[in-house]
């Protein structure tokens, strides 16, 4: 039977799919909500020139049945680290957060980003690509920046069209682009009903002049913030904008959670395990990568479990000591990953035990 063959009798649920080449080396791991239909599409015409490499290797294909996508997205996870395949290296297969940026230049753009540098003023993460660009187009249309990086001696098409303050062809008054970017950043920075309210009036205005296209779009952002909104708000007692930490350590891995608080709404919770029992050190340091991780930006407020003080007693990380309420609220989703991780780390020591058979 063909790969392609098997890869079409596979069920549709969730799970974890392993390819290796004829020397039975696992080349690729990869994670699906539908493994006949996630399998089966890289024996379909592929253009990616690494992923036509990939399924030229590939010589055994294996799956793991799982029950939910969380369940397959941590073990996906688990697997890569142990196995550290080729492939998965090559495509870099990870999730990229999107952040909006202003850069520092002489005539500063805004620009959609996943990479987070030293310089720059940040604006995120995103979860959703969709929601940063409609941001993005709002922003450029009403606070618009430069588009061009030199000087060329004339207008660019984007003066025409209101979205460059003409940095290309003239010397741009710094107060102006101050004005601007102040603008852009108390925007941003609104509580997301404030953000909405601006926006439907942003929406009236556009449909009175007839732009129904306008209005259009910015009824979609509308729309995707007011899902944000329906979103689980931070406790009252923290910043609009800061992250909050917790660590459980049990026998088989030390689990890390950090959500990320913005405009009031607890916007994106990641979480990870690292095997074994760690150190103080350890702990601490697998906090510091998670901030110094090119798509993660460095926090400005952390609040921590009074327990984890003894962990961040020599760092330089901005952190509070949150209240025993404050840790209570965060447990519950920390005890909900914790029983996924445990169940998931069982399916993993079962694959390396097969593995060493």
């Amino acid at each position: 039977m063909s790969l392609k063959e098997q890869a079409l009798r596979l069920p549709t649920t969730p799970g974890c799919y392993i390819m290796r080449n004829k020397r039975q080396e696992i080349i690729y791991i990869g994670k699906a909500v539908n493994l006949k239909r996630r399998v089966s599409s890289y024996f379909n015409k592929v253009e990616h020139e690494k992923t036509q490499r990939l399924v030229h290797e590939i010589a055994y294909l294996e799956v793991i049945h799982l029950n939910s996508d969380e369940e397959a997205l941590a073990l996906e996870a688990l697997l890569i680290a142990h196995f550290k395949p080729y492939y998965n290296r090559a495509l870099i297969a990870e999730r990229q957060y999107t952040y909006l940026e202003i850069t520092e230049e002489q005539n500063p753009r805004l620009l959609l980003t996943e990479k987070v540098t030293e310089s720059g003023d940040y604006f995120g993460p995103y979860g959703s690509k969709q929601l940063a660009q409609l941001l993005y187009n709002f922003l450029e249309r009403e606070f618009p920046l430069s588009k061009c990086q030199h000087n060329k001696g004339r207008p660019c098409l984007y003066v025409d069209l209101g979205l460059c303050l003409g940095g290309c062809y003239r010397d741009v008054d710094p107060a102006l682009y101050q004005f601007q970017r102040t603008n852009i950043r108390e925007f941003l920075q609104l509580p997301l009903s404030q953000m909405i309210q601006v926006l439907v009036q942003e929406r009236e205005r556009q449909s009175r002049q007839q732009s129904f296209e306008r209005a259009q779009e910015v009824q979609l952002l509308i729309s995707m913030l007011e899902k944000q909104l329906n979103r689980e708000p931070a406790p009252m007692v923290l910043e609009a904008n800061c992250d909050y930490l917790g660590i459980k350590q049990v026998p088989q891995f030390c689990l890390f959670q950090v959500s990320h608080i913005r405009n009031g709404i607890v916007s994106i919770t990641n979480w990870w395990t690292v095997p074994g029992v760690l150190s103080v050190q350890q702990q601490l340091s697998s906090v510091q990568s998670y901030f110094k991780h090119p798509n993660h930006q460095a926090t400005t407020c952390l609040y921590i479990p009074k327990g984890l003080k003894r962990i961040f007693k020599e760092s330089s990380l901005p952190i509070l000591v949150g209240s025993d309420q404050l840790a209570d609220y965060f447990w519950t989703k920390t005890q909900k990953n914790l029983v996924l991780a445990e169940k998931v780390y069982l399916i993993f020591e079962e694959f390396l035990a097969k593995q060493a058979q």
